[in-house]
C-alpha cells in the first residue's frame, strides 16, 4: 500500500532503504548555557525518527517528519482534529 503514496525518489527508495530521504540537519554552536541545551536535546528527543550523526556532530530529522511536527505546532487543533497523537 505505501507504494500508492506520492514521495519523492529519495523519499521513495528511502522506503525501500535504497537511499537515504532528505534530511533537515541542526548543530550545535557550542555556546548554549545548560538550560538551551537541555531543550535542544528534549526536542530532538522528541522526534522519534530524529539521529544523530556522530560522525559530523549533527542531528538529522526528515524533512518530511519536521515538516509534520512544524505544522502540528502551528496549528494544535487541526493536528487533534485530523487524528493526531497528543
Amino acid at each position: 500500500m505505501s507504494n500508492l503514496i506520492l514521495l519523492c525518489r529519495r523519499c521513495h527508495d528511502a522506503a525501500h532503504e535504497q537511499a537515504t530521504a532528505p534530511t533537515v540537519d541542526f548543530k550545535s554552536t557550542g555556546n548554549m548555557s545548560t538550560a538551551s541545551f537541555d531543550a535542544f536535546l528534549q526536542f530532538f528527543q522528541g522526534l522519534p525518527t530524529a539521529r544523530f550523526d556522530g560522525d559530523e556532530n549533527i542531528w538529522k530529522v526528515p524533512k518530511a517528519d519536521f515538516e509534520e511536527f512544524i505544522e502540528e505546532v502551528r496549528n494544535p487543533q487541526k493536528a487533534i482534529a485530523d487524528g493526531g497523537e497528543r
